[in-house]
């Protein structure tokens, strides 16, 4: 039996990276891509939610998380609020991610024809699994009250 099991008891983000490997196998790079743009998004967000639910509590995570929902401001600002560091810090990482994942989604998003080839899906993949990986590594910091002067509550 191949795939995936127990699919109900995995997080959303392994599922959208799962089908972006079968997708990048199966040579539908451009369905790839878009699948590891979000798995990376959903990995962020996953991430920052379970950290402000612990702190704050369910409502308090969830409205941080509409106030702040792009993942340029989640990747910087609200993961320095947790963890203290941004995305951003490590340039090699960020701009791997930036330019071979983030940017190339937003293009197909908004219509551009981009033609996405092997070699983007298999940078894709690097870009997404060395930036979830490097989130999921940090030591996460005390949140105080600047977390909430930031938000305007």
């Amino acid at each position: 039996m191949c795939g995936l099991t127990n699919i109900d008891k995995l997080p959303a983000w392994y599922i959208h990276f799962y089908n972006a490997i079968t997708q990048l196998e199966n040579g539908f790079y451009k369905s790839a891509l878009l699948d590891y743009a979000v798995a990376f998004e959903t990995f962020v967000e996953s991430f920052l939610n379970e950290c402000f639910k612990d702190k704050f509590g369910d409502e308090i995570a969830e409205y941080i998380l509409k106030k702040c929902w792009r993942i340029e401001d989640r990747s910087k600002e609200l993961l320095e609020l947790v963890t203290g560091h941004r995305l951003t810090e490590n340039k090699d990482l960020y701009e791997l991610w930036h330019k071979k994942v983030r940017q190339l989604r937003n293009e197909l998003v908004h219509g551009k024809n981009n033609k996405i080839k092997k070699e983007d899906a298999e940078t894709a993949h690097q870009a997404s699994y060395q930036a979830i990986a490097w989130i999921n590594s940090l030591k996460l910091n005390t949140i105080d009250q600047d977390v909430l002067s930031f938000l305007h509550i």
